[in-house]
Order: structure tokens, then C-alpha cells, then sequence
């Protein structure tokens, strides 16, 4: 049984609720800020950002000719991107700077080839994108930006495509070996303050590292080995960055557990560890048989693709979402972002600009963010179906929420500490139709909640 300790206290929630891309969408014509500030998000990645916002962030829309000169202001176009950055400033996010190129869908990349630089080339480039928000530089800005993200997924189609065909680096581990050898120095030298990290590495890439043999030099070789050789060589890295679409919460725990120990036995202990994109990605049935997004989206099958999309973004999806990042409190992360916070596929929002039942779960999450808030020792749950998250806050209330991902035949009991004089106030469970009154008891210290759909339901005692 679930037990709920309200006599012991961990500390606050931890604000891990960042999200790719965001608060502009569709290139201008949609502006999700007011959502943004409502539901609190922490960080906004910018990886992808052209996909939706335009000529944003990217290293081509920011310095468009590699063959320029570098440290001339005038080779550089700043304005959108300023603008972008602002908006997400103004709606209360931290920005996360990937320094890179967004993913390239086109059959003949462009702007992801290893041979449109040369490393000292980058280098200063990317020196001066972080003077330039950081240091004033270009009538720039002090803005303080703190996370700078060396590219995106680099591993991502290797041993599988060409390097011509790849569509986030196309080009090999050694080349971006060489290209992290000379911007991670630049950019600290820029702003000694200022993280540096890589990748967004796969989740392909990230299970296949944790497989490999540390102690194997030889099995350094390729992409397994950037990650170490960096790290010998004494480069800097603050963090790294990691991402997986998992369909059960274990496995963001496993890899987590995984990428912190690994970290640790090569003597990165300092350096950060970030799940910079991830988001629920279930496998699905029917008459056809098993099917994902994934692989209806790649088959045009329009019509399971719109079943996925409703399903993984309603109140199944909504719960797995505020599941996610109630377990992250216990795990060795230091921030994650979600895929994303905009209408994309996967994101908080239609194209409408209406919100999901998802983007509740974000919002709800807020909540538990508030000041004076602690959160409470909560034992016994369920990795593949239950997750809980509880706080008692300032004004001695205690929020549990209770997200349910997998049906069941029972309801959700917990056996709850410290509830002598408190009583039921609320329950409210999320729907496709909203928020609605819940049912749920509190019999002495037996909290029982009926969560036998897949829900998200949230109770307060008072």
C-alpha cells in the first residue's frame, strides 16, 4: 500500500517542468505566454525553434555565412532571435541555448554538415552569441544565460545512414570531437559563468553507452567514446544532455539512474545530467494490430495518426505527464524538457492555439510549486502505474496528487500519517472535458480515491 508520511517533509518541488520551443508558434501567428506564465515554465529549450517560430536560433540564422568573419558584428542577424528570447523571458522561462542547427527532414542537408565549418571558425562564432546575450556584445544584453548546449542528437541515424543522409550532424564522432574541442573553451572564455554541455543524445545512443565497457579503451571508438575521450582530455563539460520517448516511467528512471553513474565512474561528478527531450510515446492496438506515432506518421495512415495524437495527448497522457515529472523529483536530474510546448506533434497545444488536457498536467504541476511549499515522504508506489506527489503548504493544506497511468481494478488507497485534524476539502479529476469532482474518503487515516481509468486526480485536506 501507498503510504503518505505528512510528518516528514523533503524540501520544495523541484521546477523540472521545461519544455522545447515556446511560448511563439506558427511563425508569429500564435503566442502561448499567457499559458507559459500560467503553468510556471522553468526552461525553454531552443532546439527545433525554426521548425515553428521561424528564422530563430539556429547557428545559420544567426550567422548566416560561415565564411565571414566572425568577429564582426555586422555578419550577424540577432533581431528575431532577440526577439524570441525576450518572450520567453517575459513569460518567466530560463532559457536553455542549443548552439547548433535544428533537425534537417530535407533529403539534402544543408545545414547540418560537419563540412560547412571549421572548428576555430565555430568556435568564435558561437564565443559571440554568448557575448552577445550574456556580455552586451553587439547591442546585446547582460541576460545571464546560464545553459549553453553543444548541438543535438549528432549520433542520431549513425550506423544506420550515410553521413550525407543523416539529418542532425552529418558528419562523423571525430569531426565533432574536434568542433567541441574548440567551442566548449571559446564559450567559457566568453562567460566564465556560463555551462557548457553536450548532446541531446539519443536514447538509442544513451542505452548503447551505458551498455558499453568504461574500462574497453579500444571500444572508445565513434560516437560511444566522445563523451569519455572529452573527459580525459579535461574539456570542459558541465553537463550532458540525453533524451528517450519512453511508454512506461521505469524507463526514464533506468536511464537516469544509468547516465548519473556513468557520469560519475568518469569522474564527471560535477557535470549535470539533462533529459532535454522526452514525452509519452505508447504503443498502441487495434484491428490493424500494434502501432505507435511513429510509425503511422512515417506511413501517412492519417486516421491512427489523429487516434494517436488524441490519445497520447488527453487524460492518459496528461497523467503519464504529471507522473514523469513527480518521479523526476527522486531522480539524479537537474532539469528535463518536454517535446514539446507548442503545437507540434507532441505539444502542449493544437493548432488552434487551444490547449491539451495535457497542458493541464503542466499547469496543475504549478500548483505544487507554491511558495512555502513542501513536499512529503510518499512510499510504495507503483513505477508502472502510480505515481503520487504531495505537499503540505504554507498554510498547512496538503495537495496529493494521484496520477494513474495503467486502468485498474481497484481504486488508489493510501495510508496517510500525520491526517488527524485534517478533513476531505476537494477532489477533482481531469477529463477530456476538464477538470471535474472527483470521489474519494478519508476514513481515519485511509485515503482511498477512486482512479480505476487512467487519471489525474488531485485531492486537498485542510
Amino acid at each position: 500500500m501507498t503510504t503518505l508520511d505528512l510528518t516528514t517533509t523533503l524540501g520544495p518541488v523541484r521546477a523540472l517542468h521545461g519544455v522545447n520551443l515556446g511560448p511563439i508558434d506558427r511563425r508569429w501567428g500564435r503566442d502561448y505566454s499567457k499559458y507559459f506564465a500560467a503553468a510556471q515554465i522553468a526552461s525553454v529549450r531552443l532546439h527545433d525553434a525554426p521548425l515553428l517560430a521561424g528564422e530563430v536560433a539556429d547557428l545559420h540564422t544567426i550567422f548566416p555565412n560561415p565564411a565571414a568573419d566572425p568577429d564582426d558584428e555586422r555578419n550577424y542577424t540577432f533581431g528575431v532571435t532577440d526577439h524570441y528570447l525576450a518572450a520567453i523571458r517575459a513569460a518567466g522561462g530560463e532559457i536553455y541555448f542549443r548552439l547548433g542547427e535544428s533537425i534537417e527532414h530535407e533529403p539534402e542537408k544543408v545545414f547540418v554538415r560537419a563540412d560547412r565549418w571549421q572548428p576555430e571558425a565555430l568556435a568564435r562564432v558561437c564565443a559571440n552569441i554568448v557575448r552577445h546575450y550574456n556580455a552586451g556584445w553587439a547591442n546585446g544584453f547582460e541576460w545571464g544565460v546560464k545553459y549553453w548546449e553543444f548541438w543535438n542528437e549528432p549520433d542520431c541515424g549513425s550506423g544506420e545512414l550515410p553521413n550525407e543522409r543523416r539529418s542532425c550532424f552529418a558528419g562523423t564522432a571525430e569531426e565533432f570531437l574536434a568542433f567541441y574541442r574548440a567551442v566548449a573553451p571559446a564559450v567559457k572564455a566568453a562567460d566564465p559563468s556560463a555551462l557548457i554541455g553536450l548532446a541531446g543524445w539519443t536514447g538509442t545512443w544513451t542505452r548503447a553507452w551505458l551498455a558499453a565497457d568504461i574500462d574497453d579503451r579500444d571500444g572508445w571508438s565513434g560516437w560511444l567514446g566522445v563523451v569519455a575521450r572529452a573527459a580525459e582530455e579535461g574539456l570542459p563539460i558541465d553537463f550532458v544532455s540525453w533524451h528517450d520517448y519512453p511508454s512506461q516511467w521505469g524507463q526514464i528512471s533506468d536511464l537516469a539512474l544509468g547516465v548519473r553513474a556513468r557520469l560519475d565512474a568518469l569522474g564527471l561528478t560535477e557535470a549535470e545530467s539533462h533529459l532535454t527531450e522526452w514525452c509519452w510515446v505508447p504503443t498502441m492496438r487495434d484491428e490493424q494490430g500494434e502501432y505507435n506515432w511513429g510509425m503511422v506518421r512515417m506511413g501517412n495512415d492519417y486516421v491512427r495518426y489523429e487516434t494517436a495524437y488524441e490519445y497520447m495527448n488527453g487524460p492518459r497522457g496528461a497523467a503519464y505527464t504529471f507522473g514523469a515529472l513527480a518521479m523526476m523529483q527522486d531522480l539524479p536530474l537537474e532539469l528535463s524538457h518536454h517535446y514539446t510546448g507548442t503545437s507540434e506533434n507532441w505539444g502542449l497545444f493544437r493548432v488552434s492555439g487551444r490547449p491539451t488536457t495535457k497542458y493541464e498536467a503542466f499547469a496543475e504541476f504549478a500548483r505544487f510549486l507554491a511558495a512555502g511549499a513542501e513536499r512529503v515522504a510518499v512510499t510504495g508506489q507503483d513505477d508502472d502505474r502510480l505515481r503520487v506527489l504531495a505537499v503540505r503548504t504554507a498554510d498547512g493544506t496538503v495537495r496529493i496528487a494521484v496520477a494513474n497511468h495503467e486502468p485498474a481494478a481497484e481504486g488508489f488507497t493510501a495510508a496517510v500519517s500525520g491526517s488527524e485534524d485534517l478533513t476531505l476539502a476537494s477532489v477533482r479529476t481531469l477529463t477530456e472535458d476538464g477538470w471535474v469532482d472527483g470521489t474519494a474518503t478519508l476514513t481515519g487515516s485511509t485515503l482511498r480515491v477512486d482512479t480505476t481509468e487512467p487519471r489525474l486526480t488531485v485531492i486537498e485536506l485542510r
